[in-house]
């Protein structure tokens, strides 16, 4: 399998434009998103383009063509006729949400021994890197654990950190931790992975909060409740991308069982179970309302005698304050001078 060169230059923004014509977009090398709403099956209909439409026919000069719209795989070949015969191939049906994954699935069943593939999407390559792991069977425990690790992307670590850990871990556990990620019943390691996790936010400085004002709170680490979350969103992502060759990559597995709420037809994540705040930091006052004279009058004693107390001996802690003539030093003990 061979994968064609990217430009850099590929995601320029604005000026980034669509082509009007078809045949540009479909040779253009971010054909991405931006692009799926190229209407194929209504340019060719049931396979008889109307006459102002023929150039098509010649567009695809001698080749078949397989376009994914809307959940359903089409398959358009020109024949003879000036005619393009449209099919839905049963094979190459699948139930796919992201078209990174999907991709893989058309690898599975394409038979030419060279393909090449286009895409400025980083994904795409971690999800091939692990469908050559499945089929190189030698490779498949050092690629596979990469659907993992690249689920891992927390805010403002980017790619790079995550990868120089696992690196320099000799022992492999968090090798281990990713590659059980990517299978229905691994045991993902929730210790393990929260050492990973300090080790993604950790500082080279020795003092990290001296300028605390600038401190940004998304740049902290998550707590054990929502890191637990996080670990359950990203290992049902990197089954989806372990088994993206499947019909079914998903393995009957719900989302809300992995970190996933429910609202109509959208999903939002779930970031921590539990109450926000301990609630030793709430008080109820309707139960502590009957007693609340009580204790008033009991702190109102406490108080009186705590300053009772602090008056005796106010005497003995009087600053003493060094006169003119009396020399003055970083080590003079002035706190536990007797005042004459």
């Amino acid at each position: 399998m061979a994968i064609g060169p990217v430009r850099r230059d590929l995601k320029n923004g604005l000026n980034q434009l669509r082509s009007r014509n078809i045949g540009n977009r479909c040779q253009y090398v971010l054909y991405d998103s931006k692009y799926q709403e190229c209407p194929l099956p209504d340019i060719f209909g049931s396979g008889l383009p109307p006459p102002e439409k023929d150039h098509y026919w010649s567009l695809l000069n001698g080749k078949t063509l397989y376009a994914s719209h809307g959940g359903v795989c089409y398959k358009y070949t020109p024949n003879e006729h000036q005619q393009i015969h449209v099919s839905s191939p049963a094979h190459l049906q699948a139930n796919h949400e992201e078209a990174d994954t999907l991709i893989a699935f058309h690898l599975e069943n394409i038979t030419y021994n060279a393909v090449i593939i286009r895409t400025s999407d980083t994904d795409v390559l971690v999800i091939l890197i692990g469908f050559l792991g499945k089929k190189k069977p030698e490779r498949e425990n050092s690629v596979n654990h990469n659907n993992g690790l690249w689920q891992w992307q927390q805010q403002a670590k980017g790619k790079l950190k995550p990868l120089e850990i696992v690196e320099k871990d000799a022992a492999g556990r968090y090798l281990h931790l990713f590659t059980c990620m990517g299978e229905v019943d691994g045991d993902v390691n929730i210790e393990v992975a929260s050492e990973f996790v300090c080790k993604m936010y950790s500082q080279p400085k020795d003092k990290p909060l001296t300028n605390i004002k600038r401190i940004d709170c998304a740049l902290l680490p998550p707590s054990r409740r929502a890191l637990d979350k996080k670990l359950q969103r990203a290992q049902y992502v990197s089954i989806l991308w372990n088994h993206a060759n499947f019909t079914c990559p998903d393995q009957g597995l719900s989302p809300t069982d992995y970190g996933w709420s429910a609202n109509g037809n959208l999903l939002q994540p779930v970031w921590f179970d539990g109450p926000s705040l301990p609630d030793a930091l709430f008080t109820d006052r309707d139960n502590n309302k009957d007693d609340s004279n009580d204790t008033c009058s009991d702190s109102n004693e406490t108080t009186i005698v705590k300053s009772t107390d602090v008056d005796s001996d106010a005497d003995d802690h009087i600053y003493h304050e060094p006169s003119d003539d009396e020399a003055w030093s970083e080590d003079s003990d002035t706190d536990s001078q007797d005042v004459d």
